[in-house]
């Protein structure tokens, strides 16, 4: 019996959780820097540094089992503040938009000019709402990008 099925079977179901990520940051003096979150369809969470997508850890999965994660839960990102910079990629939903889990979800914020000016560092929560409506999870999360040549 698979583990998603012992815990439905056991009357327990699916963990939503979010730790959030105090700072994902890529700072470089030598090429252009990305930094973002990747909340993904398969139930996992990941993080990117540059070009390198890493899975931030097992036990800060958004639903604990996997197996669990559909297009029935949805996503979004709340409380955007710039630190540094005006520029966030939310090209997977902007601020305050609920999208499903069917598919890899990613914000980010990119650096490739060594202005000081072209600097990035914006904050926000993560929520995480269950197929009845309600937010079953959120996380603070803080992305850096930061081209310094000095």
């Amino acid at each position: 019996m698979s583990l998603f099925f012992h815990i439905m079977a056991s009357g327990g179901g699916p963990k939503v959780n979010l730790d959030g990520e105090a700072l994902i940051s890529d700072v470089s003096a030598s090429r252009a820097c990305t930094a973002g979150i990747r909340v993904n369809a398969d139930g996992t969470i990941d993080k990117l540094v540059h070009l390198t997508y890493t899975q931030i850890d097992v036990a800060t999965d958004w639903i604990i089992p996997n197996a669990a994660a559909s297009s029935d839960y949805d996503v979004r990102i709340t409380g955007v503040t710039f630190n540094t910079g005006t520029v966030f990629d939310v090209t997977a939903a902007a601020e305050d938009t609920w999208i499903d889990l069917g598919s890899d979800r990613l914000w980010s914020v990119d650096d490739n000019s060594s202005s000081a000016a072209d600097n990035h560092d914006v904050s926000f929560t993560i929520e995480i709402r269950g197929p009845n409506g309600a937010t079953l999870a959120s996380g603070a999360y803080r992305l850096e990008a930061l081209y310094d040549t000095s």
